[in-house]
């Protein structure tokens, strides 16, 4: 279970197809005999450690999309009177966005559960004490998601690309990692996955590819020859449950040997040698 103390938010405003009929259309009901509430949500942020207390708050996801950094596919909606029976319950997309439901007036909860694409209810936020007037709309303000699935395994890297103490590696070549398991795409980045010579930074791009549990550096400019360069992925890098790798991990490797000799090629020296000589 994650310590939400330490979770920057993350908000994201959702519209439940059943929860309004769709982008411009007035909520079910007439103003005479319903209300609305609006919510949204807060998702926890991977990166609260690195964030000073008094700069936290309420943002949008590093990627810019909360549903694909946590592959939540569904959005289930309950609401539930002060006396805890259901009034209504609705699923969407959770990639809507800026809804409200109508209801009757009354005192009113709200729980939300999260649905991953692997189908588990593995995110959860409540709120209660939500006053609805008639004609109004009640703002229940932001819902707090928090992690209630069963995974409390952290992630391992289990290969590497080069492989640690290779040689000749080609100038080109983008560096990559292969996780245990699926990892949040938000936490991995050019922060979380370094590539250095010595102690100078190798200036290059991150991108993570779900499918293959791979991440991937590319260097913004080809590796010099014959140098050891050394990766590192740090345990800022989470798994979709927040789970942060096991450990930091590093490996090194060291790029091909030049060929030149004298500014040119050596294959290139010979040929004018010969040229001079036999011409």
């Amino acid at each position: 279970m994650m310590r939400l103390r330490n979770m920057l938010i993350i908000t994201a405003s959702l519209l439940g197809g059943a929860l309004m009929a769709g982008c411009g259309n007035g909520p079910a009901g007439t103003a005479d005999q319903s209300g609305y509430i609006r919510f949204s949500l807060q998702w926890p942020s991977p990166f609260a450690s690195k964030v000073l207390p008094e700069l936290r708050g309420a943002m949008f996801a590093p990627s810019g999309d909360v549903c694909q950094d946590y592959q939540i596919q569904n959005i289930n909606v309950s609401i539930y009177t002060a006396a805890n029976a259901l009034v209504t319950s609705q699923t969407f997309s959770c990639s809507a966005h800026m809804g409200f439901v109508a209801v009757a007036p009354g005192s009113y909860n709200i729980m939300v559960d999260g649905t991953t694409t692997f189908g588990g209810d593995d995110w959860r936020g409540q709120k209660t004490g939500i006053t609805v007037n008639v004609g109004t709309t009640a703002e229940a303000g932001a819902v707090a998601m928090s992690y209630i699935g069963t995974d409390n395994v952290k992630p391992t890297i289990v290969s590497t690309t080069p492989t640690n103490g290779s040689s000749s590696v080609p100038l080109s070549n983008a560096v990559t990692a292969v996780f245990s398991e699926d990892m949040a795409a938000c936490t991995i980045d050019t922060s979380t996955f370094l590539v250095t010579r010595g102690t100078i930074a190798v200036l290059g791009t991150v991108s993570y590819a779900s499918a293959s549990k791979t991440a991937s550096f590319l260097p913004s400019t080809p590796l010099s020859n014959g140098t050891v360069y050394t990766a590192t992925i740090t345990t800022d890098a989470k798994d979709m449950a927040m789970n942060a790798l096991a450990s930091k991990t590093t490996w090194t490797f060291t790029t091909v040997a030049s060929v030149s000799g004298g500014g040119g090629s050596s294959l290139w020296d010979s040929l004018i040698w010969d040229t001079d000589v036999w011409n």
